[in-house]
């Protein structure tokens, strides 16, 4: 699908996941927005897909006013509480402001910021970015695993308002990917049981079908070798009827 004629938005654009989609829409004909608060590696990342670069804080919902009307937005941006397993003693506010501000206050400002712009234009496409770890109970990292588990609902949630303008949303949601991200000697951890990290190209496209495709307020996994995957949620409990 062509994307000629359409401007999207990456959060955390500068590298990763983030720099690979950029690359992956500019390769469709879209015109990217590179938004990072890395200024050297994301203007280098926006000069080489003939982007534009945008110095964003996703934290701080002043500085979104920078952000001109998108179609299309990969709200990316993200961060763990630390990359080796973390403890109690990590389990502190500080840490817990810190990954709030930038994965759940990031992502709420980027729609706040998009959504009317789409609206305006008569739709638009919107993928969050989720991870595996939000769908377990993730004790390595319980703050980020939160996180996440809250961007994959707000995506499922926010579909049928959203759908009322055109608008569409879903959640990509990763394994372990092959970036800065990726803790130390977890590579080689992963090889050792059969396994390796999904490079950011892979997630990249499968980000790029998410925005391309029909569907919203869906939630699709990434595991190597098996593609992008829709996940099937399990049902609530049903009360008994009385009478």
């Amino acid at each position: 699908m062509t994307l000629h004629g359409r401007r999207a938005l990456v959060t955390g654009g500068a590298g990763g996941i983030g720099a690979a989609t950029a690359r992956a829409l500019a390769g469709r004909g879209a015109e990217v927005v590179v938004a990072d608060v890395n200024r050297a590696d994301g203007r280098r990342v926006a000069d080489e897909i003939g982007g534009t670069f945008v110095e964003l804080d996703v934290a701080d919902p002043e500085a979104w006013a920078s952000i001109p009307p998108v179609r299309l937005a990969h709200l990316n941006a993200g961060t763990m509480t630390r990359l080796v397993p973390c403890t109690l003693a990590d389990f502190t506010v500080e840490n817990w402001r810190r990954v709030r501000d930038v994965n759940i206050e990031g992502v709420m400002n980027g729609l706040f910021s998009v959504v009317p712009g789409m609206r305006s234009a008569g739709g638009g496409s919107i993928v969050v970015m989720g991870s595996l770890a939000g769908l377990v109970g993730f004790g390595d990292d319980a703050l980020y695993a939160a996180a996440k588990a809250f961007l994959m609902n707000l995506a499922r949630s926010l579909a049928a308002p959203l759908g009322e303008a055109g608008i569409r949303i879903n959640a990509v949601s990763p394994g372990e990917v092959a970036t800065g991200m990726l803790p130390p000697n977890r590579a080689e951890l992963l090889a050792g049981k059969g396994y390796h990290p999904l490079s950011a190209g892979t997630v990249a496209e499968a980000v790029v079908e998410t925005l391309t495709d029909g569907g919203s307020g869906n939630v699709y996994t990434v595991v190597q070798g098996r593609g992008r995957e829709q996940y099937a949620f399990g049902g609530v409990p049903r009360p008994e009827r009385t009478g």
